[in-house]
């Protein structure tokens, strides 16, 4: 965003009537006492320039990592203000003023600007990072890079402090840490509000503005709505007589509206939503005296349990047949591509599939060769992993591996880890194999039940598959191999068994001491 932009964004009725810039800065103090810049947003408000000191919300003490100090504050500036440190980042000095003094950042590249729409039926994800976005925000994005950030802490602590700034503001780097370094300007959209009424066959998009809006003419609403890859329905006008509104077919939605300003050549508004067709509910009715089922426990008691009636209930439309027939559609070809990306398999309905089973972890192994790759499962052996790490053609790539004391069924631990050696020495001349393998026993780490494969990419998040059952039976009956949402919050699980497992007695294998002591 050059200045000119910024002036255009700015003057009053073009995206609204802003008189104040807030400012929030997260940052990280260094030893020395030097403020580095972790996120910032500045904030364009419709209110009057707020006096006072500005607001730390962070104690003194909040260190994470070396004695780093995490330091969140608020204040506000002016217009004019907040001009200037549009000219500090395009300067490139690699500072911004603060009250505080300076806010040391790195080189910034501009990200093309975009507009954010309010979160409605699609959940916006920039949302967590922007303030108030009740209708949508033009956005101005300056990039930072972290490698600044990272030499002062690691991965871990970095993450601990995006959760700490989530516990204080609703800025959640943890989830968006793309954003990390970053520096935002938010415009927030004040001028136009949308709205949308219905009937059962027809659907009314009106657009209100601000009463100091002078003039409608130059705005144009389009209003679309799509099914199964087609345009359902669109319509489009042009502002007349301080009124806009579209009539519609009531297809249901979603609908998605777009406003744009003409003159400008800017989106004011753009959301996609839809109408209540149908609203369904249960009708629940509690149980007397007579209702009363028994459960008795091993324990020699028992438990009374008061059951319920339920009856459903429903008022409006259904869907039209045509739609629920493409949905049907749609979702199996979503299966089927889903099969296809190996993120929902299902092995065992058939029979064994065991070959077809491997063959499929395999390939995930090797999907992403600058990966390194985790294992866990608490019955895998050194056979397993003949059958399948093994079969990666990347010669280097890391694989961590963790097993359990449960799969030992006779012997002692030092015992069954000399015959999981030699099945690997014996197994494989060991060719461009790097293989670290640990097992969890007695008090050290904790016991685990589930089965997961974890990969992890230089750049971007970890992915993570359930394997639904162990490796040694793996495609044998029926499981389910899928996906799994959340694949941090694994992959941190997985990294804390891990540090607990530094003891010699829970070392199985490393491929670099064998090399070294072969």
């Amino acid at each position: 965003m050059d200045l000119e932009q910024f002036e255009l964004w700015l003057r009053p009725g073009v995206l609204g009537f802003y008189r104040s810039c807030e400012v929030t800065v997260c940052g990280l103090l260094d030893h020395d006492g030097r403020a580095h810049n972790l996120f910032t947003i500045l904030v364009f408000e419709d209110r009057e320039l707020a006096s006072g000191e500005p607001v730390f919300l962070t104690k003194k003490n909040e260190r994470f990592g070396d004695g780093i100090r995490l330091l969140a504050v608020q204040y506000h500036i002016s217009l004019e203000a907040a001009a200037d440190i549009l000219r500090e980042i395009q300067a490139q000095n690699g500072q911004i003023a603060t009250p505080l003094g300076p806010l040391e950042t790195a080189l910034m590249t501009s990200v093309p600007a975009y507009f954010v729409p309010r979160c409605s039926t699609v959940t916006i994800l920039v949302n967590s990072v922007l303030k108030n976005n009740f209708r949508g925000s033009m956005v101005s994005e300056w990039f930072g890079e972290q490698d600044r950030i990272l030499r002062m802490l690691k991965a871990a602590e970095l993450q601990k402090a995006a959760l700490r700034i989530r516990e204080l503001l609703p800025i959640d780097l943890f989830t968006l840490s793309d954003h990390i370094g970053n520096v935002l300007f938010q415009f927030p959209q004040e001028i136009a509000f949308c709205k949308l009424s219905h009937t059962e066959t027809a659907v009314t998009c009106s657009v209100s503005f601000d009463e100091r809006v002078q003039s409608t003419e130059k705005y144009a609403l389009n209003v679309f709505t799509d099914h199964d890859e087609l345009l359902m329905d669109h319509h489009a006008a042009m502002g007349k007589d301080g009124s806009l509104a579209l009539y519609l077919s009531n297809t249901g939605g979603p609908y998605v509206i777009a406003l744009t300003d003409m003159e400008n050549g800017i989106p004011i508004l753009w959301q996609t939503t839809s109408t209540i067709r149908q609203v369904g509910g249960i009708l629940e009715i509690e149980g007397d005296a007579d209702c009363v089922r028994t459960v008795r426990l091993p324990d020699g008691t028992s438990e009374q349990i008061t059951v319920n009636s339920v009856i459903p209930i429903s008022a409006g439309q259904p869907a039209p047949p045509w739609e629920e027939a493409s949905r049907q559609r749609q979702y199996e070809r979503r299966m089927e591509e889903l099969v296809k990306r190996l993120e929902f398999v299902r092995y065992g309905r058939a029979g064994d599939e065991r070959a077809k089973a491997l063959e499929d972890l395999r390939r995930l192994m090797r999907m992403e060769p600058l990966a390194r790759a985790c294992l866990w499962d608490p019955y895998l052996t050194a056979q397993d992993l003949l059958e399948t790490w093994y079969f990666t053609n990347t010669g280097g790539k890391e694989l961590r591996a963790i097993t359990s004391n449960v799969v030992i069924k006779e012997g002692t631990l030092e015992s069954w880890k000399a015959a999981q050696r030699d099945t690997l020495a014996g197994g494989s001349n060991q060719l461009g194999i790097n293989l670290r393998w640990r097992i969890q026993h007695s008090l050290f780490g904790f016991p685990f039940h589930d089965r997961f494969l974890i990969l992890i990419p230089r750049e971007g998040a970890p992915r993570v598959w359930s394997l639904g059952t162990s490796v040694n039976s793996f495609g044998k009956k029926h499981h389910i191999l899928q996906q799994v949402a959340n694949p941090r919050y694994i992959l941190d699980d997985f990294e804390e068994l891990w540090a607990a497992l530094e003891d010699d007695s829970c070392q199985i294998w490393d491929s670099e001491e064998e090399r070294c002591h072969g």
